[in-house]
Order: structure tokens, then sequence, then C-alpha cells
């Protein structure tokens, strides 16, 4: 065989192989493995659609001054009313966390109860700690003008 067709045939299976290659990885990551563990985005917060501020309203619907203090009064009026209900709901979910701990430790012995109030005293200083971090640090929100906190 001359050196000129040795070359060929050489070549040949080297840029077969490296055409394999990069069609198996290809294949491979577009169609034989499931969603990537770590997301591509950042996961959602709870942001729900934010109610137009006073300042954004009076703005684009061109209130009077008379109409930006009734605005501000009904803002305010709801806002203790959403504090009212705030309220209700945290007693409420104490009350069901109180339940929820007394029949776990009725069904505990001795050492998993003992377990168990520890891992709630570690979690509950945990959550403590992340409040405080919050309070320190916190995001940057402004409040709609007429909310008093």
């Amino acid at each position: 065989m001359k050196n000129h067709t040795k070359f060929w045939i050489i070549f040949s299976f080297i840029v077969l192989f490296v055409l394999g290659l990069m069609g198996g990885v290809l294949i491979d990551r577009y169609f034989f493995q499931s969603k990537s563990v770590f997301p591509t985005q950042p996961p959602r917060s709870r942001t729900s659609a934010r109610f137009p501020s006073l300042e954004i309203m009076a703005r684009e619907l061109q209130l009077t001054a008379e109409q930006k203090d009734q605005i501000r009064s009904v803002f305010q009026n709801n806002d203790q009313r959403l504090r009212e209900l705030h309220q209700e709901i945290i007693q409420k979910l104490r009350k069901i966390r109180g339940d929820l701990k007394e029949e776990i430790m009725t069904i505990l012995n001795k050492e998993q109860a003992a377990k168990f109030e520890a891992m709630i005293q570690k979690y509950i200083k945990q959550r403590k700690k992340e409040w405080e971090r919050r309070r320190k640090h916190p995001t940057t929100k402004t409040k709609p003008e007429g909310v008093t906190r």
C-alpha cells in the first residue's frame, strides 16, 4: 500500500472517531440525560402581583388631592385589617403546631421524645438566626404611599 493511501485511511478513521464522539456527546446531552439537578434559573421567590402604590395611581390616574386622601385612608384601613388577619393566622398556626407536637409525642418513646424536642429547639434556633439575619439585611422594598408600618 502506498503511503498516500495509508494516510487517507488513517485520517478517515480519525475523522469518523471524532464525529462519533461528538455525536455521542450531543445525543447523550439532549436525548438521554434528565433535566439538570441544578436549575438554570434561581427559584422564584414568594412574590405576588404588587398592588399599585398611591404615588403610581395618582400619576397614572391623575387623581385629585381629595381622591389621594381618600385612597390613603383606604390603604390605612385595610392595612389594619390585614394586620388583624395576620395575628389570627399566627395564633391558629401555633395551635395546630402544638397539637401536632402533642400527637407525635404520644407515639414516641422517652428517648425519641427527648431527641424530637432537641430537633425542635435546633430548628427554632435556626429560624431565629435566619430572622435576625433578614432583619439586619432587609431587602430593599418600598411601601405604597399611605401605608404605615
